[in-house]
C-alpha cells in the first residue's frame, strides 16, 4: 500500500531522519547516574532513556526503569543495543529492526526479552509553537506491524527527508 499527498505542515514539527537527537527518550552523552536518576524522579514503570554507552564507543544503552522486578526495591536496568551482522538493531534475539525508533518502538508494544514494556517518561516539555510553513511531499508504506509515512520537505525534491511511525 502507498500513497502521495502534497501539502504544508510546520517546519519545526518534523524532525531530520537518522538521528537519534530528534527523540525526547535520547540524551546523548548523558551517564549512567543521570539516566538513573531521571528515571528514578519519574517512577514510571517502564520509563526509559537511550544514551551513547560510556564504557564502549559507538554503542548505546537503553536504561529502564521498573518496580517489578526481584529485588523488593525499584531499579534501573542498564541494556546495550546491539547491532548484528545485516545492520538490525536489537535488545534480545526476539526483535531486530533497521533502525533504534523503530526498535524502542516495537518494544513499547512488547517487553520480548526487557524487564518490562517501554513507556515514554515526562522531561517537562511541551509542543513547540508553529514556526512557518514549509511545503510537504509524502509518501505512506505499511510494513507487517507500522505504516511508515516519509516526509519530504523543501521546495526541491529530497530537499530534507523525516519518517514518522504508527501502528496499524
Amino acid at each position: 500500500m502507498s500513497y502521495r499527498e502534497e501539502g504544508f505542515a510546520p517546519s519545526n514539527y518534523v524532525r531530520d531522519q537518522g538521528s537519534l537527537q530528534q527523540y525526547d527518550w535520547y540524551l546523548g552523552d548523558a551517564t549512567r547516574h543521570r539516566a538513573e536518576v531521571l528515571l528514578m524522579k519519574q517512577e514510571r514503570e517502564g520509563g526509559f532513556v537511550v544514551r551513547n554507552s560510556t564504557t564502549n564507543s559507538g554503542i548505546y544503552t537503553l536504561s529502564v526503569f521498573s518496580k517489578h522486578l526481584p529485588r523488593s526495591r525499584p531499579q534501573v536496568k542498564h541494556y546495550h543495543i546491539k547491532k548484528d551482522q545485516e545492520g538490525h538493531y536489537y535488545l534480545s534475539h526476539h526483535i531486530k529492526c533497521p533502525t533504534i525508533p523503530e526498535l524502542i518502538y516495537r518494544h513499547q508494544l512488547n517487553p520480548a526479552g526487557l524487564c518490562t514494556r517501554l513507556r515514554p517518561i515526562s522531561q517537562g516539555r511541551e509542543a513547540p509553537t508553529t514556526a512557518g510553513l514549509g511545503h510537504v511531499s509524502t509518501k505512506t508504506r505499511q510494513s507487517s506491524e507500522l505504516v511508515i509515512f516519509d516526509l519530504r520537505i523543501g521546495l526541491r525534491p529530497g530537499t530534507f527527508l523525516y519518517q514518522a511511525y504508527m501502528p496499524l
